[in-house]
């Protein structure tokens, strides 16, 4: 999202109505005097991080700093080595793959020690790093705020080189005056993600988040109908049914009193997900765009006190492909109660914390609409979701 699209809701952020996180500029300038980010693992700015170590009674120096290369790899076999305790090899009958880590406690006594690490690789979404004996080959792939990438050849990639005894902040590409020790680390590369089993690499975006597109575990994979007695609270979207990219229905069983209000069943929160409600007797129901758009509907009359099935139907119209359009419809006791059209869904992931919840809404509010937890108010016999795929 652009900073123009953000200007009529520029007092919004920082507030509970959004997942705020900072801009991408002020990542890279909190990286400083590195370049680029996290997720970027092709440069230090995306993978060099501090340690402080603090043992007065082994370690005696204070103050210092060590410039050896570690990485996060050595932290487990050095607490172990600490401890003076083994490196376990079976955990309650089943053998364990060695630690390839290695104890940097030689290098806390001593700043002059050699370093324990002098190779290691780097991958993340096909930002690549290879890190040899003070030399460090880059080649950067995707901007990590860039969801489309389309096709991807790694074999013809650029590549970066740089001395990091001379020059540390990676500011100056030796790559051209290098091209032999460039393409040594290129091959160490390949090498080190082979056998670290890196490969195949996967360089899509924003679909990596998607369960059932990647084809991640899911406890309620391969099943198409759900029902839920009462109230549920705090089921992850991992466990959950996916509503994603396709039609689905949300029935329930209520009694309830005139004018009733709160939640029958939502998925998501404030940067995606459905919800689907009373407020003020009126049957609603909601889905989040990632934070962009939020749809909304009602019902044409209020649900009258007593018992009765209502639904909300989901007709997705955009066949195979991901978060395109489709039809909401509302119905109280079999008859259409009000309906409308949704241009756009989300597509990959509702959220990196909200839950799936019945009778309540235990995180934050899809919409401006109602206020969280929004208990159910009545009787809630039970809620049925099925998928149609």
């Amino acid at each position: 999202m652009k900073a123009e699209d953000m200007i009529d809701r520029i007092d919004e952020i920082g507030t509970e109505l959004h997942f705020n996180h900072f801009p991408a500029g002020w990542a890279w300038a909190v990286d400083s005097p590195f370049q680029w980010t996290k997720q970027v693992a092709s440069h230090l700015g995306g993978v060099r991080n501090p340690l402080i170590v603090k043992w007065p009674a082994k370690l005696k120096a204070t103050g210092e700093t060590r410039t050896q290369f570690l990485h996060v790899i050595e932290i487990a076999p050095t607490i172990l080595a600490a401890a003076n305790v083994p490196e376990p090899r079976s955990v309650n009958g089943t053998a364990q793959t060695p630690i390839q880590g290695k104890s940097f406690l030689s290098v806390l006594d001593d700043a002059k020690a050699p370093e324990v690490r002098t190779s290691q690789y780097f991958e993340m979404f096909v930002n690549r790093g290879m890190y040899d004996k003070g030399w460090w080959a880059a080649s950067l792939a995707f901007e990590p705020w860039d969801p489309v990438r389309g096709e991807f050849d790694p074999t013809k990639a650029k590549w970066e080189l740089y001395n990091l005894d001379e020059d540390f902040t990676q500011s100056k590409d030796i790559a051209a005056e290098n091209p032999e020790k460039l393409e040594e680390l290129k091959a160490l590369w390949w090498a080190e993600a082979s056998k670290n089993k890196a490969l195949p690499l996967d360089w899509r975006g924003a679909e990596r988040f998607s369960a059932e597109g990647t084809g991640k575990p899911n406890l309620a994979g391969g099943r198409d109908n759900f029902t839920y007695k009462g109230v549920l609270a705090g089921l992850p979207e991992s466990s959950a049914p996916d509503l994603k990219n396709k039609s689905f229905s949300v029935t329930a069983k209520v009694k309830v009193e005139e004018n009733a209000n709160g939640m029958i069943f939502t998925q998501g929160g404030n940067t995606g997900g459905w919800a689907f409600y009373l407020k003020d007797g009126k049957l609603k129901a909601a889905h989040n765009y990632i934070d962009v758009a939020v749809y909304s509907f009602e019902s044409d009359a209020a649900l009258p006190a007593g018992e009765h099935e209502v639904k909300m139907d989901f007709a997705y119209e955009g066949g195979k492909e991901m978060g395109k359009n489709g039809t909401i419809t509302l119905s109280i006791d079999g008859q259409p109660a009000g309906s409308g059209a949704i241009e756009q869904t989300t597509p990959f992931k509702y959220s990196l914390s909200e839950n799936q919840d019945v009778g309540m809404d235990t995180g934050t509010a899809l919409s401006t609409d109602y206020k969280a937890p929004f208990d159910f108010q009545g009787e809630l016999e039970e809620v049925v979701v099925d998928l149609k795929k």
